[in-house]
């Protein structure tokens, strides 16, 4: 007799993971959740076999994250130029009143 039951992905990962836990038998997990052998070896064995794939994926929230380092390593080195100006106009305005107060200027 075939089973038609559907799973939702949550609960095959669910179990999956309880399997790869390694905390109980494989056979007390299938009596629990009332499922069958094969096909609690087959989803083993499609997220081991995914595995590689989903450690080693970019997702959006990575490339935002880039971006904004991106974003924030070119604002960082316009305020220490920034930085550098405005020591430089101070000195400038320094050596102009120091200038004024001698009479050079």
């Amino acid at each position: 007799m075939k089973n038609n039951k559907k799973y939702t992905p949550e609960f095959k990962t669910k179990v999956v993971l309880e399997v790869l836990e390694g905390k109980r038998l494989v056979k007390e997990i299938v009596n629990e959740y009332e499922i069958n052998y094969s096909s609690l070896k087959s989803w083993k064995k499609e997220v081991v076999n995914n595995m590689p794939n989903l450690l080693g994926r970019t997702t959006e929230v990575d490339i935002q994250l880039k971006e904004t380092q991106k974003l924030n390593k070119n604002l960082e080195k316009q305020l220490e130029k920034t930085k550098l100006e405005m020591d430089f106009l101070k000195r400038k305005r320094f050596l102009i009143k120091l200038l004024q107060k001698s009479g050079r200027v």
